[in-house]
């Protein structure tokens, strides 16, 4: 009897091992391949059974090698829907854990922003503080005359001269008060659109040097301990339609990431931002004279949760942050430049007239 080959499909098997080794994108089509593959071989052999069965030359010593192979051949298809199911589990548990660890990154970055909102109002409560204070001194010297020039109007010995006084003191008394909540009431108004433009990422048209001058003032109580100096330089008035809340909390990011890092044994802070307009692109170079950062991290300080504050309150997230901002809200991009000269740099550019939503 002419024994035939059998196919090539026998020559080669899978391990289920080497199967659960394959790139995650591949392992199950592979898997599923090698099951096709393994259902073909029974088929074929069964064949050759039945046909040898059916013929005067049937060899017994084939039909007995075929149910072998064939006892094999559905061992290994149970061991590799075993594996199958093994892939599947395994692939749940990871993606389970991914969607934890993305929760648990967004929490993260939420309480970045909540962060930088808490240094904003930390700024503005200072702020205010002088402008009341200052009423109330007013207002009760006011009381105070008030009392006083009641009583002498009371006893009957109220007289020109003093009547001229209270009057002249309720004058610059009241012009101090309004002065006073006047520029309360402004910080206030500055917050409100400040606040809801880092909780909403509205876009609107604001002068960009202006937005500045106002993040640096909600963080100058720390300026001022830290015995900071912030220069801005460049050009003035420039009007931009984009993101003011993303603007705000990058140059907040970048201040306080100088602030918490940079100045530890210096002794005059200096922090530079320059801002130029090229044309339709915004060009915002932001400098501190501070110790600068190492070469062996530079590579990673974009990473999220990479910080050399770890145990000091250092969350890692500040410039992830700034650099997911530039390029996802502003439309621009953040780098570090590398620089001879002492302290640290980057380079800020975005279009003037940000991308909207539907535009990303």
């Amino acid at each position: 009897m002419l024994i035939r080959p059998v196919p090539e499909l026998l020559l080669v098997p899978m391990s289920t091992e080497a199967l659960l080794l394959t790139d995650e994108g591949s392992d199950r089509d592979q898997l599923r391949n090698e099951i096709r593959r393994l259902m073909a071989i029974i088929q074929v052999l069964m064949d050759r059974a039945e046909q040898g069965v059916n013929t005067d030359s049937s060899d017994f010593s084939l039909f007995q090698t075929t149910i072998m192979l064939e006892d094999k051949v559905r061992r290994r298809t149970g061991e590799l829907e075993q594996a199958l199911n093994k892939l599947d589990v395994t692939n749940a548990a990871l993606e389970k854990s991914l969607q934890t660890l993305q929760q648990t990154q967004q929490q993260l970055v939420e309480s970045e922003k909540m962060a930088a909102l808490g240094q904003l109002v930390a700024g503005i409560a200072h702020e205010i503080n002088t402008p009341v204070g200052i009423g109330v001194t007013a207002m009760s010297h006011l009381s105070d005359a008030t009392i006083n020039i009641e009583s002498l109007l009371h006893s009957g010995s109220l007289t020109k001269g003093a009547l001229e006084r209270y009057i002249s003191e309720m004058k610059e008394g009241g012009t101090l008060v309004l002065s006073s909540l006047t520029r309360a009431d402004k910080l206030v108004q500055r917050f409100k659109q400040t606040a809801a433009d880092q909780a909403t990422h509205e876009k609107r048209q604001f002068c960009l040097d202006r937005l500045i001058e106002i993040t640096c003032d909600s963080l100058k109580q720390t300026l001022i301990e830290k015995q900071v100096h912030v220069s801005i330089t460049g050009e003035s008035m420039i009007q931009i339609n984009s993101y003011p809340g993303a603007v705000t909390q990058v140059i907040t990011n970048l201040m306080m990431n100088s602030l918490n890092h940079a100045f530890d044994g210096v002794e005059e802070g200096l922090i530079e931002i320059d801002i130029r307009r090229n044309e339709r692109q915004i060009e915002l170079i932001y400098a501190d004279n501070g110790r600068g950062i190492n070469k062996d991290i530079v590579d990673h300080i974009f990473e999220p949760f990479y910080t050399t504050y770890r145990g000091k309150g250092g969350a890692g997230l500040g410039l992830h942050i700034s650099y997911n901002l530039c390029q996802k809200v502003l439309g621009g991009h953040l780098e570090y430049i590398d620089s001879e000269s002492a302290g640290t740099r980057f380079l800020l550019t975005f279009p003037v007239d940000a991308p909207s939503e539907t535009d990303k």
